[in-house]
């Protein structure tokens, strides 16, 4: 071959060579662009399947299951509420429950019965009977509480509640270009798909709960007021007894008005229901002139012993130890049974003991005694005391004279039982009375 054929052949040769590289890579060039534009399409399709599976999701029939569950939801928020008022209140549901409504709920009944309860109080048949009522009643309203606390707990999460919606969704609507061929082999039409994702949220624990505590609110509302709507329309109330219908005092008053004591007696009746005020005075008269010197003796002991009685007075003004002590001592080194006194010297040998060593201690009186006034008032006690066993002791036979001491000791006897009851409320005697 001559040199050049030869030339020729290689240039030809690597022309070719050439021409196939070039082919190769204008091949995958080609291969790239429309991998891309698969890929292009496949996103835009992907995006454009999203977007009709979110337009499901806003219809209606998709919505309403959203509107159920938030419901449901703020239902169970109110329950949830109203259960950690009762705990933190530290009572039962049925105490909680009552304590709440009984101010108001007494209030209708009395207004509603024609009855004026004075400062809150209403007593006799009525109390017994209402609070009888509202006690069933809060009985009712706390069991239907239990139930709803049950409803409420049962309640899904919102998480859980939107992933079974998410899921079910896309059931009805493909969301990816993979889905939808899927589906194009399918038997489904798209209606009985979307039906089948419906009736799938219908059917779910999450919405067969919600529907549940939903429909359970209306029943539990109205439990809850039970109390407000109560009709006394029907409701008896029983005739109370005198006793149940009025609270007493009575307060006593003992002045010497010549040779008598003349008690005066002042008993207070208050209607609890309707704060009327009634009062019902009588006059005890003791006869003191006349009586021989141990006549008079015994009605002074047992005037006295009325006044301040050592067994219970004492007891009720000293500390325990010191009430111990004093009855020892009364006991042993007086031989006295200060339960059983009968003479007034025994009385005052008793009264002595108490006013000097024991009265004006402040370690061995209770608190509410234990003041200034409660001493100076057994002291004035004592010095009365004091003067009348004096005066008994020494009685006259002229007639005139023992007149004269009959008045004495019956101002003596006076004072006495008002000093007496000085020492009982201490903490009411105005200095300037002592």
């Amino acid at each position: 071959m001559a040199i050049s054929e030869l030339g020729e052949s290689l240039l030809a040769r690597q022309g070719r060579q050439r021409q196939s590289v070039d082919d190769t890579i204008r091949k995958k060039r080609r291969q790239a662009e429309m991998l891309q534009a698969a890929t292009l399409g496949v996103g835009i399709a992907n995006n454009v399947l999203s977007n009709r599976a979110e337009q499901f999701a806003r219809t209606e029939a998709m919505m309403a299951p959203r509107i159920q569950y938030r419901q449901a939801a703020a239902n169970a928020a109110e329950i949830n509420a109203r259960q950690e008022a009762i705990q933190s209140s530290g009572k039962s549901a049925e105490d909680y429950f009552y304590d709440m409504d009984q101010p108001k709920f007494t209030a209708r009944a009395a207004d509603q019965l024609g009855l004026e309860i004075a400062g809150g109080e209403a007593v006799g048949g009525f109390k017994p009977l209402v609070d009888s009522e509202l006690r069933e009643l809060s009985r009712e309203r706390a069991e239907q509480h239990r139930l709803a606390v049950e409803q409420a707990r049962s309640l899904g999460s919102e998480e859980d509640f939107e992933a079974m919606m998410s899921l079910n969704s896309r059931t009805a609507r493909p969301t990816s270009v993979g889905s939808w061929i899927a589906r194009k082999f399918s038997d489904e039409t798209p209606e009985q798909r979307e039906t089948r994702a419906y009736n799938a949220i219908i059917e779910s624990p999450e919405m067969e709960n919600a529907d549940r505590l939903n429909a359970f609110m209306s029943n539990y509302r109205s439990s809850q007021n039970l109390a407000n709507a109560y009709d006394f329309a029907s409701l008896v109330v029983p005739e109370p007894s005198d006793e149940e219908k009025f609270r007493r005092s009575r307060t006593t008053d003992i002045q010497g008005i010549g040779t008598r004591l003349v008690e005066t007696i002042t008993t207070t009746k208050v209607n609890r229901n309707t704060g009327e005020e009634f009062q019902d005075t009588e006059y005890v008269v003791r006869e003191l002139g006349g009586k021989s010197a141990a006549e008079l003796d015994t009605e002074a002991t047992e005037f006295a012993i009325q006044q301040f009685d050592f067994v219970k007075d004492a007891r009720d003004h000293l500390k325990v130890d010191a009430y111990s002590d004093f009855t020892d001592r009364v006991l042993n080194e007086l031989n006295i049974n200060p339960a059983t006194i009968t003479s007034y010297s025994d009385y005052m040998q008793v009264a002595d003991l108490y006013a000097k060593e024991y009265a004006n201690d402040p370690d061995k009186l209770n608190d509410a005694f234990s003041n200034d006034i409660y001493t100076a008032a057994m002291d004035v006690f004592l010095s009365q005391g004091t003067a009348i066993k004096a005066l008994i002791a020494d009685f006259d036979d002229d007639q005139e004279t023992k007149d004269l001491k009959y008045a004495e000791l019956t101002r003596h006897l006076g004072t006495l039982s008002s000093y007496a009851k000085d020492l009982a409320n201490p903490n009411t005697v105005n200095f300037r009375d002592l």
